[in-house]
């Protein structure tokens, strides 16, 4: 009997202790595993948080601090004016003009806001990034003027040229950085970014409808699934008809996108030399490989020789999806390499950058006879791509981190954060669950 009851008692013990077991597990996994798993799903609704940052990045947050200082003002009450693009080509030619997207400045300053200290940069930084929201809305510039603002060199005393950038129209992608700003500040407890969308929500929506339609590169991705995460808090923390419109176009980029080659060719030709470094912008195009041969983007045979900019504008999500796909991570290592054969030194600040057609030498390096020094923006996908899809991380990523080129280097300000972010333990979460996204 006593042995009938032991058993009993056993038995009871083993299936409470089961049931509870079980039920801690699916919440412990509910927000990692059930709703962040690598899928469309996922890649829509979830999004990278970063914890546990050791102090070996503490020199490098420091650093970010003192450039942003240099952005937005580091004094009390302090509001800086606007910078105006940086003008990077000073010889012979046409000028180029980098950094003048509204959209990249807001993404870089609130990349950096989370490791900000001082209290007076991160107010100067909201008053800034309110000021080009309210002046240079991303929704309307894809290209501030170039001859209006403050020099982002302060040595360069001449007059800025007046380029005409008027037929320039901003991309999907512009609606990230906006997303990013108002999350990023609502974690701080400031709903000012989230006041700024829901004023302008009308004019958001009619942005999506009309770029949405023809989501055909990686940057379009990204800018669907920031507009379904603003379109579910606007539609009171639901799904609503925006943010269903908003999932559908994100989830049929995702199935598009598989195919490498066509986004490939698509970002080839939205980025072609003569479609933007003739009237004055320099962005990270390159001629397209047509099988063995390289033929130059509409640059007669001067064009520098690396790959088309599939993954400008790469984000942690879009990363996640290319990383999970094996034969879209193959073709991305095979791109890096391409740079990384090409141009060695593609990570240093004015290192030469080789023109005219290229001769395959004896020992399997390109040849070329003319040289000029590599302008910033070119690679700015390098740095996001080998930490978040090639796990690049710490003292091994530093080691590709060169100095900024200017007052405001949005370049050098996001690798820094990616720098600072590859410190830390990363994970993914819900933006549905905001208790489980904090920073």
């Amino acid at each position: 009997m006593r042995q009938k009851i032991l058993i009993t008692i056993i038995i009871g013990i083993f299936l409470i202790s089961g049931i509870f077991t079980f039920k801690n597990k699916k919440n412990i996994g509910f927000a990692q595993s059930d709703t962040c798993s690598p899928s469309v799903s996922g890649y829509i609704w979830c999004q990278i948080t970063v914890t546990s940052i050791s102090s070996n990045a503490d020199e490098w947050k420091g650093q970010l601090q003192n450039e942003i200082g240099k952005m937005v003002g580091t004094q009390a009450g302090q509001t800086l004016e606007h910078l105006r693009p940086f003008r990077a080509y000073y010889g012979e030619g046409i000028p180029v003009y980098v950094w003048g997207n509204p959209a990249d400045n807001i993404y870089s300053l609130a990349r950096a806001y989370p490791y900000l200290t001082d209290v007076n940069i991160k107010t100067n930084l909201r008053n800034y990034v309110q000021n080009e929201l309210n002046n240079y809305s991303p929704l309307n510039y894809f290209f501030t003027p170039s001859n209006s603002g403050r020099s982002r060199n302060p040595n360069f005393t001449a007059t800025p040229d007046e380029i005409n950038l008027s037929s320039h129209q901003p991309t999907l992608w512009s609606l990230y950085p906006i997303w990013l700003y108002a999350d990023v500040l609502g974690k701080d407890g400031k709903t000012i970014g989230w006041n700024w969308i829901q004023n302008n929500w009308s004019a958001i929506v009619n942005f999506f409808n009309q770029k949405s339609g023809s989501i055909n590169t990686y940057e379009d991705i990204a800018g669907a699934l920031a507009f379904v995460r603003m379109a579910y808090r606007q539609e009171g923390n639901s799904c609503g008809t925006n943010c269903t419109k908003g999932v559908n176009a994100a989830t049929s980029g995702f199935s598009a996108g598989a195919n490498y080659s066509t986004f490939y060719n698509n970002s080839a030709n939205r980025y072609r030399w003569g479609n933007w470094e003739t009237r004055g912008i320099t962005v990270p195009y390159v001629p397209i490989n047509n099988g063995q041969n390289w033929t130059p983007a509409g640059h007669g045979s001067s064009a520098p020789i690396v790959g088309a900019p599939v993954i400008f504008h790469l984000e942690p999500e879009i990363a996640r999806f290319l990383k999970n796909n094996t034969s879209l991570k193959t073709n991305i290592q095979k791109l890096i390499s391409d740079v990384e054969r090409a141009d060695p030194f593609w990570y240093v600040n004015h290192t030469p950058f080789f023109y005219d057609s290229p001769n395959l030498s004896d020992d399997g390096f390109f040849t070329y006879t003319e040289s000029a020094y590599q302008f910033p923006g070119y690679f700015n996908w390098m740095i996001p791509a080998k930490s978040w899809i090639f796990d690049l991380r710490g003292d091994n990523l530093a080691s590709f981190i060169d100095g900024p080129w200017s007052i405001g280097d949005l370049d050098y300000i996001n690798n820094l954060v990616i720098l600072i972010e590859s410190y830390g333990t990363t994970k993914w979460c819900d933006v549905r669950d905001s208790g489980n996204c904090s920073f």
